[in-house]
C-alpha cells in the first residue's frame, strides 16, 4: 500500500473516531431527550413491622403480653418477593414469613408465626 493510501486511511479512522465521541457527548448532554432513571421501591421497615403486628394481633395470633416486632431494612416491594419479621413475644423469639402480593399497592400476605 502507498504512503499516501496509509494516510488517508489513518485519516479517516481519525475522523471516524471523533465524530463517535461528538455525537456520544451530544447525545449524552442532550437537554431534549428524557433521562429516565427507575429506583427499586422498598418498604419503611418500622412501618412493615407495624403492619405485620397489627395483621398478627388482628386474627389473634399474638395473644396475651405485647410482643416486639422487627423486619429487616430495605425490602423491595416486588411482587413474590419474600422475607421473614421477627417477633419477640412472651419472651421467645418467633419468625414470620411475609409475602408481596401486589407492589402498585404495596400489598403484603403475613403467614403464620413459627417457633
Amino acid at each position: 500500500m502507498s504512503r499516501s493510501a496509509q494516510f488517508a486511511l489513518a485519516a479517516s479512522a481519525v475522523v471516524v473516531a471523533v465524530c463517535a465521541v461528538v455525537l456520544t457527548v451530544k447525545v449524552l448532554t442532550s437537554s431534549d431527550l428524557p433521562v429516565v432513571a427507575r429506583q427499586e421501591m422498598t418498604f419503611d421497615s418500622a412501618a412493615l413491622a407495624k403492619r405485620v403486628e397489627r395483621v398478627l394481633h388482628d386474627r389473634s395470633d399474638l395473644p396475651g403480653s405485647s410482643s416486639e416486632m422487627s423486619c429487616p431494612e430495605h425490602v423491595a416491594i416486588r411482587v413474590g418477593n419474600a422475607f421473614g419479621c421477627s417477633i419477640l413475644h412472651n419472651d421467645k423469639v418467633k419468625t414470620v414469613r411475609v409475602v408481596v402480593t401486589d407492589a402498585e399497592a404495596g400489598l403484603i400476605e403475613v403467614g403464620k408465626v413459627e417457633g
